[in-house]
């Protein structure tokens, strides 16, 4: 076999494995004329009508090289008039100087997606191979980098593919040799201005020289392990990120605690780059240092913490819940303004919460205790109008099995309830008291005892947000 049937066979085999390379994908290719993008450029279009491909190129003029930009362009159109591949042209006008590599990767990104969706194509094509994959990892691992940026680039990622990554660069130049085609040189890839200069121009030589001389193909195949790692935990930490999930919207997600500390530590890493995700919409730029702080936040002492992340994300620890929120698109709930009920009424709403009222001349069977979300008071006790509201500062009542009063807020701190929520406890008063704090604790001084002829049971059938709270405050009595 050829050198140019070995290519191409290894090249569909590739595109097979991953799936990129079948009847009719249309494909828009990230040509800059230099041999990567040449040899990818000629397998597809020796392939074309095998697969019915259509295949476009795009070509962005940076003008960072004078006459060698201008030339570069030229052969590409050259190249793409000859072969009958359509070529859209990007000309950069604005200086990219002070960042080039970040300006240039969004300028590049930005025109190849608005071809992709103008023209409805399938994937975007880039000619990185395996030498670049052994220089990603090993600038990802100086950089101090995770599974995540240690798997380097992978060779379909959502909808850009890389179709000559398991070639090496002698493959390349094999190919190109073998059919006559003679690609650009940009001189700029031997100087050592940038990081990833010095490690192509001098780290992975010296390595090659001293330790390994399969150094490139060593770290290609740990790329290739560590991707393997990255999936099998991304796939395990999606199911278990939907069982930690206590509440999940546009700027909201909260976790239980519980729950999170029942996991691995490194599902907890995957859990959190899940919320990330979710918030954000980047999966990207949550790293390491990102997750220690998350945990030293988990392991603090105390209450209510917070810490703020980069991309506007806030976390917030709250006894049991671990709160992610996108501050930028998070809005108050709007709070309804106090209720009054100058009698009683069978069932009335409260914001997102449900009421019922209900007079009995006798106790039910199962008693005065029945659970956190009804109460049973002596009705003769209440002095009408009934007024609903939300907390106070100064806020203080007598829990029931205490004889003195007690600050709302010190009663909250003691039961732990976790701040966020108690924004949200519905407060019930009389003309002279509180007398329930819905879902926590009664006053003692409505409590039912042996004289009380009159009864109210007060039912709260829905806590919104929060009716998923903790299994152990669930079952908790209060009374």
């Amino acid at each position: 076999m050829n050198i140019n049937d070995a290519f191409l066979n290894k090249f569909e085999r590739f595109g097979k494995q991953y799936d990129f390379l079948n009847s009719n994908v249309r494909i828009l290719i990230g040509f800059s004329g230099g041999p990567d993008s040449l040899a990818m450029t000629t397998a597809f279009l020796k392939l074309r009508s095998k697969y019915s491909l259509f295949i476009a190129c795009a070509h962005i003029n940076y003008h960072l090289r004078e006459a060698d930009s201008n030339d570069d362009e030229k052969f590409v159109k050259e190249y793409c008039f000859n072969n009958n591949i359509p070529l859209y042209l990007h000309d950069v006008k604005e200086d990219i100087s002070d960042s080039i590599q970040v300006k240039a990767r969004e300028i590049r990104l930005s025109f190849f997606r608005k071809l992709k969706k103008m023209y409805k194509l399938n994937y975007i094509a880039l000619g990185h191979h395996a030498q670049d994959q052994s220089e990603t990892i090993l600038h990802r691992f100086i950089r101090g980098a995770g599974f995540t940026g240690l798997s380097g680039m992978n060779a379909v990622n959502n909808d850009v593919i890389h179709p000559v990554l398991n070639f090496s660069k002698d493959e390349i130049l094999s190919f190109l040799e073998y059919n006559k085609l003679t690609a650009r040189t940009d001189l700029t890839n031997l100087t050592n201005k940038y990081t990833r200069n010095k490690i192509r121009n001098e780290l992975i030589p010296y390595l090659k020289k001293e330790f390994n001389p399969n150094i490139e193909q060593r770290l290609v195949e740990y790329g290739i392990l560590f991707n393997l790692s990255e999936n099998y935990f991304k796939h395990q930490a999606k199911k278990e990120f939907k069982r930690a999930v206590i509440i999940k919207n546009n700027s909201d997600i909260i976790l239980d605690i519980n729950y999170l500390n029942s996991c691995f530590d490194i599902l907890k890493f995957y859990i959190f780059k899940e919320a990330w995700i979710a918030l954000t919409g980047k999966d990207k730029d949550f790293y390491s240092i990102h997750y220690n702080d998350i945990v030293d936040l988990l392991e603090s002492a105390g209450g209510y913490k917070e810490l703020f992340l980069p991309e506007n994300i806030k976390i917030m620890r709250d006894y049991q819940y671990l709160i992610f929120r996108n501050t930028q698109t998070y809005q108050s709930p709007i709070k309804e303004e106090n209720r009054e009920l100058t009698g009683i009424r069978n069932i009335f709403t409260f914001n997102d919460r449900r009421f019922s009222m209900q007079k009995l001349k006798q106790l039910p069977e199962e008693g005065v205790n029945l659970g956190y979300e009804q109460v049973i008071v002596d009705l003769d006790k209440i002095i009408f109008p009934i007024t609903l509201r939300y907390k106070n500062d100064g806020d203080k009542f007598i829990p029931l099995g205490m004889t003195n009063f007690k600050k709302l807020k010190n009663f909250f701190i003691d039961e732990k309830i976790p701040k966020i929520e108690r924004e949200f406890i519905v407060i019930f008063t009389d003309a002279e008291k509180i007398f329930w704090i819905s879902g926590c604790r009664l006053d003692h001084r409505v409590a039912v005892t042996e004289e009380t002829k009159n009864f109210l049971v007060i039912k709260l059938e829905n806590l919104g947000d929060f009716k998923n709270r903790s299994a152990e405050r669930k079952t908790k009595k209060r009374g």
